[in-house]
């Protein structure tokens, strides 16, 4: 492998419980009372997806799609600044290897930029990555494969090379449509489906390169 392209939550950093537990309190907020199992389905997916899905499973057509991305924003910004996220156990090592083996490295989630780089920087991995795409960068977003296949284009690999780790069901689902070799990665307190994925793992240090 000469590449490889990361999903970022639940994958570089365990924040996908943290976006949960955040939407379930502005939902509450709003007076909609639901569980992580109704909306663990969301992940991977864009906000601006997500937020008409909203609007389609809880009938808030009478909430615009603006005040239903802002309130997300708000809780999940306020629920991450009291949380003690931490990176994955084993990426900076992982991230390592894959310098040691002159590899190409890439960021490709439906997250966008800034949120991503303020986290890398933060955890002091930023350096490794040698692309950032976010879900702006795509007309289509997960489960279809257009970011994945944009992140390949800026990689300047074929695909063959190059191997995508991902933890959600719409994630597997675009990079299986890729034709890249898909990892599904179960190192997140959210599990989900992985198994359309080529091989699952449960950490980085099973991972081959």
């Amino acid at each position: 492998m000469k590449g490889v392209i990361f999903d970022f939550d639940g994958v570089i950093f365990d924040s996908e419980v943290i976006y949960l537990e955040s939407l379930l309190q502005y939902l509450e907020s709003i007076g909609v009372h639901s569980t992580m199992s109704e909306v663990q389905y969301l992940i991977g997916m864009r906000m601006q997806e997500i937020c008409v899905a909203l609007q389609k499973q809880f009938n808030l057509y009478n909430h615009s799609l603006d005040e239903l991305r802002f309130g997300q924003y708000e809780y999940f910004d306020r629920l991450m600044e009291s949380s003690d996220i931490q990176a994955m156990p084993g990426l900076s090592d992982f991230l390592a290897r894959c310098k040691e083996k002159n590899m190409t490295i890439a960021v490709a989630s439906s997250s966008g930029e800034e949120y991503i780089v303020d986290l890398l920087k933060r955890f002091n991995v930023y350096e490794y990555f040698h692309h950032i795409v976010s879900g702006s960068c795509v007309e289509h977003g997960k489960p279809q494969p257009d970011i994945f296949l944009y992140a390949l284009n800026k990689m300047g690999l074929n695909k063959e090379d190059v191997m995508i780790i991902e933890d959600s069901v719409n994630g597997i689902k675009a990079g299986i449509a890729s034709g890249m070799y898909t990892i599904g990665f179960k190192g997140s307190k959210i599990i989900q489906d992985t198994s359309q994925a080529n091989i699952e793992v449960h950490a980085f240090s099973e991972i081959a390169l």
